[in-house]
């Protein structure tokens, strides 16, 4: 992975050259070059839900909702969801 690559725009077109875990470094890195916008949140957020990564995941989809409005109703709906994979996790895992 190159310092220039840039997230491709769907997840399938970033599995065919990356893999999941390179998909978040590079996530990882347009937020950190671009603090303030949500889109580059939402992209990991949604990285990171793939992953299971579910604590995080959350935390990112919290900040997205407090930075931009529209993503308020996304983040009620996914909010849930996340818990309950949370939840399910535990149960699991004994």
């Amino acid at each position: 992975m190159k310092k220039t690559d840039t997230l491709p725009a769907t997840l399938s077109a970033l599995l065919q050259e990356y893999s999941i875990a390179e998909g978040i470094q590079m996530a990882e890195q347009q937020v950190r070059e671009n603090p303030a916008k949500a889109l580059c949140r939402h992209s990991l957020f949604q990285l990171l839900c793939v992953a299971g990564d579910w604590s995080r995941a959350l935390h990112q989809l919290q900040l997205c909702a407090r930075m931009e409005a529209n993503y308020t109703q996304e983040a009620r709906l996914y909010r849930e969801l996340v818990r309950c994979e949370m939840f399910r996790h535990t149960v699991f895992s004994g």
